[in-house]
């Protein structure tokens, strides 16, 4: 399912980017949006979190009540998957900003 628009964009400063250091990983479902080679590339130890591959990602599947925090290598996969759940009117969905590897563990 793809839930991207074309017009897609990153926008930076959004209120639903949450930075690695304020992070509180008990507060959120945490999900990991890496493919899978990424993720057998460098695993995250320490953190329960659920890894739903952002090529095959299904928001269906989801509880829309609970908070959720997404990452990837980077953020902007999950910068941009949050702010398209968003447009479709989620709320309690939430961007990593920046690495996975700053989360504390």
């Amino acid at each position: 399912m793809n839930i991207f628009s074309k017009s897609t964009q990153l926008s930076t400063g959004s209120s639903w980017e949450i930075e690695p250091a304020a992070c509180t990983p008990s507060a959120f479902q945490l999900i990991d949006i890496r493919e899978d080679e990424e993720v057998r590339q460098e695993s995250l130890v320490g953190l329960p979190f659920l890894h739903l591959p952002l090529s095959t990602f299904d928001p269906s599947s989801l509880d829309r009540q609970r908070p959720y925090l997404f990452f990837c290598r980077s953020g902007k996969r999950s910068h941009s998957l949050v702010s398209a759940l968003r447009r479709q009117g989620w709320e309690n969905v939430y961007s990593l900003k920046g690495s996975f590897k700053e989360l504390p563990t």
